[in-house]
């Protein structure tokens, strides 16, 4: 469950490090949060995931998971090609609750794993793009991690059929949705 304020979060900065820095970078985190959290939790989960802004239902879902995003940065690595090519990076931070029915946290936990690189490039015109690619890589993979935590916690927990439904699938880098051809826009 998310927000619509945390959907809608546009995000505008400069990279953090001197390659790039004239530039400024207008990336729709929000959504591609959602995006990246849905298809983790949808590819971890045997029932698969719904994205929402409100409870609805709750007896009909065996978790109810509010991801947030709490922090972004984003280089153009260069110095590591000896300056003949940039490696976009992408570091973000999530929180993860898993809550009941009345949106009190039940657990929580947050996932940082330093920085991801996409792959290097000579030349792009759409340096943002990979900017894109390579922050939906570093959320799904934090979140399928957490979606694991969680599977682990239910199923340790004897939390019966809830614990059905929860089947962990952690799923390496290259297998995220991105790379199958869906993903951030």
């Amino acid at each position: 469950m998310t927000t619509p304020e945390d959907d809608a979060y546009v995000y505008t900065g400069r990279p953090t490090i001197f390659t790039g820095s004239a530039t400024t970078l207008t990336l729709p985190i929000g959504a591609i949060v959602r995006e990246s959290a849905t298809a983790a939790f949808a590819d971890a989960f045997k029932g698969g995931a719904e994205a929402g802004n409100a409870i609805k239902d709750a007896a009909g879902y065996a978790v109810i998971v509010a991801p947030k995003l709490t922090s972004f940065s984003y280089e153009y690595k260069q110095l590591k090609n000896i300056g003949f090519a940039i490696t976009p990076t992408a570091s973000v931070v999530v929180d993860v609750r898993v809550i009941d029915a009345e949106g009190a946290t039940r657990w929580q936990r947050s996932y940082s794993y330093g920085p991801t690189e996409g792959s290097a490039y000579m030349l792009n015109t759409s340096p943002e793009e990979e900017i894109s690619k390579v922050t939906y890589e570093a959320l799904y993979d934090q979140f399928s991690a957490a979606a694991a935590d969680i599977a682990r916690g239910a199923a340790s927990m004897g939390a019966g059929a809830a614990a059905q439904q929860l089947a962990p699938a952690v799923r390496a880098t290259a297998a995220s949705p991105w790379h199958a051809g869906h993903g951030a826009t």
